[in-house]
């Protein structure tokens, strides 16, 4: 029988949305998470320079919708798509995330935006 990984992929989604802005976000990657955005971010402390340049900017992030998850072995992949606002600036896009669980907590091992 196939798990039923929606709550997870959504509860994790909220999650995200709801740390944005804040270094409470770094609780959702992994210790040695990569994030790949406009740069290439390897381990927490590269991650949450990244962000913090990100969060500087004044983006913000809303509308959050999966569009694909799929569970392989002991990892979810996800897709999801999103608006990215800054003053008058609008954004949509597109990132994906590998979620591995660590500890009984769904973080994201790595995080691609496009």
């Amino acid at each position: 029988m196939s798990e039923n990984i929606q709550p997870i992929v959504e509860a994790f989604n909220q999650r995200y949305q709801s740390a944005w802005g804040s270094d409470d976000i770094l609780d959702l990657y992994c210790d040695d998470g990569v994030m790949i955005a406009e740069v290439t971010a390897i381990g927490k402390p590269a991650i949450r320079d990244l962000l913090k340049a990100i969060f500087a900017q004044g983006w913000k992030l809303s509308n959050v919708r999966t569009l694909f998850q799929q569970k392989r072995g002991d990892v979810i992949i996800v897709t999801v798509e999103y608006l990215a606002q800054s003053g008058e600036d609008t954004s949509k896009a597109t990132a994906s995330q590998v979620l591995v669980n660590e500890n009984g907590t769904w973080k994201t091992a790595m995080h691609t935006n496009a």
